[in-house]
């Protein structure tokens, strides 16, 4: 019997959840066929990935960088393309798995399309869930394509949840680490530099990320995501700062039984999971050995220090074009933040203050989206550039 090979393209191949994935296809290369790699600047990398996965296409969003990725890959049977319109293009390519990692909104609209053409999304971007999750599951359902979470908390519940249970679901409760700052101080945020700021203690992430996750807004992201992922209210999700993470994340019964999902904090561990569902592989990664855990703490998430969980939550009850605006905002603010603009403390804030504005209810339409997200991000630029 011919060993079955999946087809897989992956949209945000630089970044720390492609490279994961480029370590999981390589773990069993047999396995994968590579479609196409996408990135948005980083033409070296891009090309040094193009040589190791052998994909039929890479795409750079830069345009500016296409003569470089062409002239680089000159010789090898690997189809070049760039720009926005181009990439948008390559996600309607018909593929087994569809790795969605572009970072932020800009991921939405080719994970958005993608959907008709894979038949499983390996999901990393959570702003796609935020800016249109009724959207991408009702779309996702129409056409039999299967979402699979790779973070770690979501993916966990994937695993942990069983349909003959789901009505018995007291609550889930997704873990925290608490980040760089969760024992500062709040007088001393303003000093928070962003190169502090970037630094996360366990995981290596980019530069937005880390700062998400410095402010918990990366918490209350994975809180409104996992809502429409498991079609929960917000008020079911709990979070739990776990300075550990080795449990990913936890369901509670209304019996009072407890599940719970641990691992080492290894992002290759979900995203094998999700490449290779609903087989489970050898990817040599560290097993966790419980034997030398000395111990594992949980202690609640003080949201009136770190209130983007809480605002979150209140933008998830006030319908999609809070979230919209939310996430839009908080882009801005990060990116502002990264710039030396504005002060750690003022990225919640301004998106704080944003969210405070009046903003035009929109339908609950995919091509509506980038219209609101303009507006807010216009918006919370004209409070940035204040200070």
């Amino acid at each position: 019997m011919s060993k079955e090979v999946k087809t897989i393209s992956i949209f945000g191949i630089t970044g720390s959840v492609g490279k994961s994935a480029k370590d999981v296809i390589l773990s069993d290369p047999n396995s994968f066929q590579v479609d196409t790699l996408v990135a948005k600047t980083n033409v070296n990398e891009l090309v040094k990935m193009a040589i190791l996965l052998k994909p039929k296409l890479v795409a750079i969003f830069d345009e500016s960088k296409h003569i470089i990725l062409k002239n680089a890959l000159k010789g090898y049977e690997i189809d070049v393309c760039s720009g926005e319109k181009e990439i948008i293009l390559a996600s309607k390519r018909k593929v087994d798995i569809f790795v969605a990692a572009i970072m932020g909104y800009a991921g939405l609209y080719t994970t958005y399309n993608s959907i008709p053409y894979a038949k499983i999304i390996a999901l990393a971007n959570k702003e796609t869930m935020v800016c249109a999750g009724n959207i991408i599951m009702g779309r996702a359902k129409s056409y039999g394509c299967k979402i699979i979470p790779i973070d770690s908390e979501h993916n966990t519940l994937f695993r942990l949840i069983d349909k003959t249970e789901f009505n018995y679901i007291k609550k889930l409760i997704i873990t925290a680490s608490g980040g760089p700052f969760i024992d500062m101080d709040k007088k001393e945020f303003k000093n928070i530099s962003p190169k502090q700021a970037t630094k996360h203690p366990i995981w290596n992430m980019g530069p937005k990320i880390s700062v998400d996750s410095a402010t918990m807004m990366n918490k209350g992201l994975e809180l409104v995501e996992a809502a429409y992922l498991f079609n929960l209210s917000c008020s079911k999700i709990e979070v739990l700062v776990h300075r550990q993470s080795i449990v990913h994340a936890l369901i509670e019964f209304v019996d009072g039984f407890l599940k719970a999902g641990f691992h080492n904090p290894d992002m290759k561990i979900p995203i094998a999971h999700a490449l290779n569902y609903p087989k489970k592989i050898n990817i040599n990664s560290k097993h966790l050995d419980l034997s030398i855990i000395h111990k594992l703490t949980f202690e609640n998430l003080d949201e009136s220090v770190f209130k983007a969980v809480k605002l979150c939550r209140e933008a998830f009850n006030n319908g999609p074009e809070s979230l919209i605006v939310l996430n839009a905002a908080n882009e801005v603010a990060v990116d502002a933040f990264l710039k030396n603009k504005i002060h750690f403390n003022n990225i919640i804030s301004s998106v704080e203050e944003t969210l405070s504005k009046s903003f035009e209810n929109i339908k609950d339409d995919i091509n509506n989206i980038r219209e609101l997200d303009k507006v807010a991000r216009k918006v919370t630029l004209n409070i940035v550039s204040k200070g």
